[in-house]
């Protein structure tokens, strides 16, 4: 039953709240060279100039190219905090137009380096959650075209997780 809940529910729930960082690229790589490229969000100790995220933030996705330019063969980063009560393992739901990589906690969880369009819940990775904050950013890629994102954050059976606190941080 909470399985078919959450398939009549894939556009809600999503974190909305977001520090960004970026556009990064390097001349003569495309979005697919980068992917692997640890710009200075990915540095322990580097300067970065994050923002809040406010243009392009819609109901259940965030726009990114509605806030950021350049917008072909780029990088962003977004981060934000996660608070939960307990310990306890949890899924992520990523959706991503274009590539895709996540950290938690300042470990890398999840990577995709494909080219598509956004689609809620494309990528699905089981993670676990520390009791207190979890820091969690996600490194979103755009070759050309729409840039977009969308992340939650559910129990493992896919049903909402209704005691979670996000601050954008």
């Amino acid at each position: 039953a909470k399985n078919a809940l959450n398939e009549l529910t894939p556009l809600e729930g999503h974190i909305l709240q977001w520090m960004v960082a970026g556009p990064y690229r390097q001349e003569e790589k495309d979005a697919h060279a980068i992917f692997g490229v640890a710009f200075a969000p990915e540095q322990r100790g580097a300067e970065v100039n994050w923002t809040r995220l406010t243009r392009g933030v819609g109901a259940w996705d965030l726009v990114l190219n509605e806030s950021l330019s350049p917008t072909h063969d780029v990088a962003a980063y977004l981060k934000t905090r996660v608070w939960s009560p307990t310990a306890r393992p949890a899924r992520l739901e990523i959706g991503s137009d274009d590539g895709v990589k996540v950290w938690l906690n300042e470990e890398v969880v999840h990577g995709n380096d494909i080219e598509r369009g956004l689609t809620p819940r494309e990528d699905i990775v089981k993670v676990n959650l520390k009791s207190g904050w979890n820091e969690l950013m996600l490194k979103v890629l755009n070759r050309a075209g729409g840039w977009a994102a969308a992340c939650r954050i559910r129990q493992t059976d896919g049903s909402a997780m209704d005691d979670l606190k996000i601050e954008p941080k």
